[in-house]
């Protein structure tokens, strides 16, 4: 089974990975990480739990998949295929239920150049795919 965790970027600008939370009435979403104070944790009341509100727009699930280099994909990654020069950004599919990555046995092959926050640019031109 894959770990479910999200990322997002602060309000300070800056990219925090861990849980997703909406903690009040209105549409502000928090990303929380537990944290170990003080050495290896031997029980749960040695960890304490922070959280830091980000941009919703900016939130994206992990998939469960790593890169060529083992680094974590996220929906919102923009993905280059080097096998077929191909670009395609990270996204969910609502009909089948899954991330949408076009070849997902070639993940030895996937290499993450950006997101479509901070790099647009790096899409094709013809549109997102």
């Amino acid at each position: 089974m894959r770990e479910i965790k999200f990322r997002g970027k602060t309000l300070k600008g800056e990219w925090i990975y861990g849980y997703l939370m909406n903690m009040h009435s209105d549409d502000r979403l928090f990303i929380g990480t537990w944290k170990n104070i003080g050495g290896e944790a031997t029980v749960k009341d040695e960890l304490f739990f922070s959280y830091k509100e980000v941009d919703p727009k900016t939130v994206g699930q992990y998939t469960g998949l790593k890169d060529s280099k083992g680094v974590e994909i996220y929906e919102g990654d923009i993905i280059n295929y080097s096998n077929g020069f191909k670009i395609y950004e990270v996204k969910w599919n609502n009909n089948s239920h899954e991330f949408k990555l076009h070849d997902r046995n070639q993940k030895h092959n996937m290499e993450i150049i950006g997101n479509i926050y901070e790099h647009p640019e790096l899409l094709p031109k013809t549109g997102k795919e």
